[in-house]
């Protein structure tokens, strides 16, 4: 038999524990909302809020007239949070358009939106044209979005690339001068607070910290003569074929850099090249041998220590060669010289008359002269890896070093330490730091740090100078540069040919370099220019003066007018 008591008391605790529940959640609900309410509210604040940071403007690369070689604007780039793609059905309509407005496969960006993460790029510094196309579909997309990013723009384009240098992704630098120059230019980056919905669209969002813009740093270098140098070159470059041609442009009176070049220069945009092909300074950090632009420093320092008068004669013989101890000196090509003046010998570029000179230089001597105008140290300009050249100490110098290094072998030098030389030829003795920094200025517009040059000291008097600037204009106008003769402008300077030293080896396939270095105008030297082609395979001459001082000339003509710097009268002597 079935007891009713047995069924009322179990539907009473049935009952009791429910209005217990009841009671217990009631009263859980109130605990909450009351006393636990600022606590719940701030872990949902907090599970919506994010910090977020606000990248800096990065500064300004300007040239010496404060035109903007390279500067940093606002663009927009897309990203996607797969997690929250949702609607399959408008994400396909989407990848279909989306893949070509950008120019990608359908495919790879169905991929990206495909991956477990909660942030991907699908395409980053877009184009004016392709945001306001894709702002339309992104609005009618969960989960794809746009987010507005810093970009570098470089107004001078490649014919600076190899000196400025590029920002990778995250706007850091990577090479050239935005590397050595990123403290400078990065700024200081900002903070904000956001809250966003469970769709994570920002809601509200509050500014913790104000970003602060990175510095300008303004350069030596003038656009303008940048262009011209780097134009010239071209022209060079495409006629010769070279592997490489590079080229620098110097103010004599400062020491000042206006323009340096190298080509092949990277094309900003394009993917880098394996090796930094193209974003290399190569003005800055090659080593080569200088090879007979040497001479003219030696022909000075003759004449500085009165150990030789430019209207002397010496006796180059007959037969293209002599005997110098043990050594064997052979002129170019066995050309015989007979006998000629100390001036003919830089003009004729005699390797005989130029071991006369060395001997009684002695090894002394010469290594004070290229110790004192810089050879074998840095100039410490802003670039990364910049090398001192090669210079033996002199406990190191054979009596072959005594003829070779006047001669340009057995030394290496960059092409800033070869025009630092001739600009104390152009200025009348003084040996000045190059210098690129002009200044750097904040983003308030103060002024932070000065750069510019200072005399290193004085190494030749105005009289020696005056007729060793003499010698290279018979160069230019009866010697082995004849081809930088100009109608416009008096121009001295040297040529230099030398094989190419590969591992420390002179390279055994007809390899060289040809190079100039010049002055101009010659009664009184406004810029210093050198030229270097680096095995050129056009021609069956490739030396100095067939491959380089052809662009020296057009490049100084051009300089120099720009610089407003008056051409010859009409019927001055050419």
């Amino acid at each position: 038999m079935i007891r009713t008591g047995y069924f009322s008391k179990k539907r009473a605790r049935i009952l009791y524990l429910l209005i217990l529940g009841f009671i217990t959640v009631q009263f859980r609900l109130v605990y909450i909302q009351f006393y636990k309410h600022d606590h719940y509210k701030a872990q949902a604040i907090k599970q919506s809020t994010s910090t977020t940071r606000i990248p800096a403007e990065r500064g300004r690369v300007l040239d010496r007239n404060g035109k903007v070689i390279a500067e940093s604007y606002l663009s927009k780039s897309l990203w996607s949070d797969p997690k929250l793609i949702t609607d399959e059905e408008k994400l396909v309509t989407f990848l279909k358009k989306a893949s070509k407005i950008l120019n990608k496969p359908y495919s790879e960006l169905e991929e990206i939106c495909r991956k477990k993460r909660r942030f991907v790029w699908l395409s980053r510094f877009l184009k004016y044209k392709q945001v306001e196309e894709l702002e339309v579909i992104v609005k009618k997309t969960p989960g794809i979005y746009l987010k507005e990013e810093w970009s570098r723009f470089y107004r001078s384009g490649e014919s600076m690339s190899p000196v400025v240098g590029l920002v990778g992704a995250e706007h850091q630098g990577l090479t050239g001068l935005e590397q050595r120059y990123n403290k400078i230019l990065s700024g200081k980056d900002g903070k904000s607070s956001q809250v966003r919905n469970a769709k994570r669209q920002v809601l509200k969002e509050e500014i913790i910290e104000e970003p602060v813009a990175g510095s300008d740093v303004s350069l030596t270098l003038d656009i303008g003569i940048q262009t011209i140098l780097y134009n010239e070159l071209k022209v060079a470059y495409e006629k010769f074929k070279p592997e490489t041609a590079s080229g620098m442009v110097v103010d004599v009176n400062t020491g000042q850099i206006l323009g340096m070049a190298t080509l092949p220069a990277h094309v900003p945009g394009n993917p880098i090249q394996k090796g930094l092909i193209g974003l290399k300074p190569k003005m800055v950090v090659d080593i080569f041998e200088p090879g007979s632009t040497m001479k003219p420093l030696i022909y000075a320092e003759i004449l500085e220590k009165g150990l030789g008068r430019s209207d002397e004669v010496v006796d180059c013989g007959l037969s293209g060669s002599r005997l110098f101890g043990r050594r064997r000196i052979s002129e170019f090509r066995n050309h015989s010289y007979g006998k000629i003046t100390l001036e003919q010998v830089i003009i004729k570029s005699s390797n005989i008359g130029t071991a006369f000179m060395a001997d009684r230089l002695g090894n002394k001597n010469i290594h004070k002269l290229v110790k004192g105008l810089g050879f074998g140290e840095k100039n410490y300009l802003p670039f990364s890896g910049e090398p001192r050249g090669l210079l033996a100490p002199l406990k190191n110098w054979t009596s072959y070093s005594t003829h070779s290094i006047p001669m340009g072998h057995e030394i290496g030098v960059t092409m800033t330490q070869m025009l630092r030389a001739y600009v104390a030829l152009g200025n009348g003795g003084y040996v000045m730091q190059p210098s690129l920094e002009l200044k750097v200025t904040d983003c308030y517009g103060k002024i932070v740090r000065k750069g510019g040059s200072l005399p290193v000291g004085r190494i030749f008097s105005p009289a020696t100078c005056q007729k060793t600037l003499k010698a290279l204009e018979q160069v230019v106008q009866v010697g082995t540069a004849r081809r930088c003769q100009s109608d416009l402008y008096s121009i001295g300077g040297k040529t230099g040919t030398t094989e190419k030293l590969i591992n420390g080896r002179y390279a055994k396939n007809n390899k060289n370099i040809g190079s100039f270095v010049g002055l101009a105008p010659i009664e009184k030297p406004r810029i210093a220019i050198m030229i270097a082609m680096d095995s050129a395979t056009v021609g069956s001459y490739t030396t100095g003066g067939v491959v380089s001082a052809p662009a020296a000339k057009r490049v100084i003509e051009n300089v120099l007018q720009y610089l407003g710097v008056p051409t010859k009268k009409a019927g001055d002597d050419v």
